[in-house]
């Protein structure tokens, strides 16, 4: 590897991808048959995610490699696809792979993941880890393709992987050692993923509560003021985004990741309680109570039907013109229709949009008006989170291809949310007619 090679590999993992790029161009600027630069060239920008270029360079790369080197090439082309969630396309490109290259064969179980076949996945990986069992992307996707179908224990052992990526930042405030479940003086939980999975993984919060002696929560700063009325015990703090040196746990004995929380306590489906555990403000509720009161007296049904990115499968978590319409048509002609999104956008004319309180910095806000609905329609959004800690009956309409989460047909940790497949929103409208009938 030349010198600017590894001067741009070094940027690279030290975090500054702008100039480990700029580094690699001047070495293709000198040769630009290098195809070890142009894949180098391909990584970086693959982890800048500026993924169209990224395929470009990797595209050059294969012109140029040896027939030894094709299939990290294929490789990382497939992972751009991956990333930009053309999970079919990148399997058609992972399969012009000959050889038995391990990161080959744990991109494609990823893919068949994403494609909604964990248990094909399931042996490939196990294979994998078989021979390679310290390669920590294989073993991450294990967990998720477990995870889908139920295997807690092992997906939970198996989900420690993932934590330090970019997707989980492990937060350490003052030497303090990982928590392993044990009774402890000060446990500091802290939220590392989405503010859906915050919600969703704080249903632990009560089980920790009862081995460690104090609990503090570092949270999303927007979940902030409804996890401290929910979990009054705990002290909560909304710094997560802050820089460590700008928050002080000094006197913390253990720390964990909220989202390890279930290793402990979810191992089994006996041990999701189901129960709602979040708590809105009552204030607010009765704010939000008269302001429904005055939109009529028809049920008032909360609806979010947007979801996700590109990268997370928008295209299939989202509902399109004629299934909405399907949807209408299933739901009680008296039904006021409330948006849930929470993304600006401009309001359609069939729901009454509320940006102040679906768009607040303070979920309060949400929490308050989720609360006071009759029912809750959604896709696999954060709302369907909030809504089933909330314990509002809730109908959420899963793709053909859902993540983990909803992958088994149920959400365990809600009660009251009952998952339904599409494409057909015109059954779920019928089912929330029929309970709305029965209320």
């Amino acid at each position: 590897m030349s010198e600017a090679m590894q001067r741009a590999e070094a940027l690279l993992a030290s975090g500054a991808p702008d100039e480990a790029l700029a580094t690699i161009s001047e070495h293709l600027n000198e040769d630009s048959d290098d195809w070890r630069a142009h894949y180098m060239a391909g990584g970086i920008l693959k982890a800048a995610e500026r993924l169209g270029l990224a395929i470009s360079c990797y595209e050059a790369a294969l012109r140029r490699c040896p027939p030894e080197a094709r299939g990290d090439c294929l490789n990382g082309i497939a992972g751009c696809h991956t990333d930009r969630g053309e999970y079919e396309r990148a399997l058609g490109i992972l399969s012009q792979v000959k050889t038995n290259n391990p990161h080959v064969r744990t991109n494609t179980a990823l893919c068949l993941i994403h494609t909604a076949q964990p248990e094909a996945a399931i042996p490939i990986l196990k294979g994998v880890l078989a021979e390679y069992p310290e390669m920590r992307n294989a073993r991450d996707n294990l967990s998720l393709a477990q995870l889908a179908i139920g295997e807690w224990r092992e997906g939970w052992a198996n989900y420690k992987a993932s934590l330090g990526t970019k997707f989980r930042r492990v937060r350490n405030y003052c030497g303090e050692k990982e928590w392993a479940g044990e009774p402890v003086k000060r446990l500091v939980v802290y939220g590392e993923q989405g503010i859906g999975d915050e919600i969703m993984f704080a249903s632990c919060i009560p089980d920790a509560m009862q081995v460690a002696d104090t609990v503090a929560i570092e949270c999303e700063p927007r979940l902030e003021g409804l996890f401290q009325r929910s979990f009054p015990d705990a002290k909560v703090f909304g710094t997560r985004f802050k820089p460590l040196d700008e928050v002080d746990f000094d006197g913390a004995e253990a720390s964990c990741a909220i989202g390890s929380l279930p290793g402990f306590f979810r191992n089994s489906d006996a041990d999701f309680p189901g129960s709602p555990y979040l708590i809105a403000d009552p204030v607010r509720r009765a704010a939000m109570r008269g302001m429904l009161d005055h939109l009529g007296k028809g049920p008032k049904v909360g609806i979010a039907w947007t979801g996700g990115s590109k990268q997370t499968g928008s295209e299939h978590r989202s509902l399109d013109s004629a299934q909405l319409q399907m949807l209408f048509n299933g739901l009680p002609v008296d039904a006021c229709l409330i948006s849930l999104e929470y993304k600006p956008g401009p309001a359609p004319d069939w729901a009454i949009s509320l940006p102040h309180i679906t768009q607040s910095r303070d979920y309060d806000d949400t929490a308050a008006l989720v609360a006071e609905l009759d029912a809750v329609v959604c896709v696999t959004t954060s709302v369907v989170h909030l809504a089933g800690a909330l314990g509002v009956p809730t109908w959420c309409m899963t793709s053909g291809r859902p993540s983990w989460r909803y992958a088994q047909g149920k959400l365990p940790w809600y009660s009251s949310v009952k998952l339904m497949p599409l494409p057909n929103t015109m059954a779920v409208g019928r089912a929330v007619s029929d309970y709305l009938r029965q209320k």
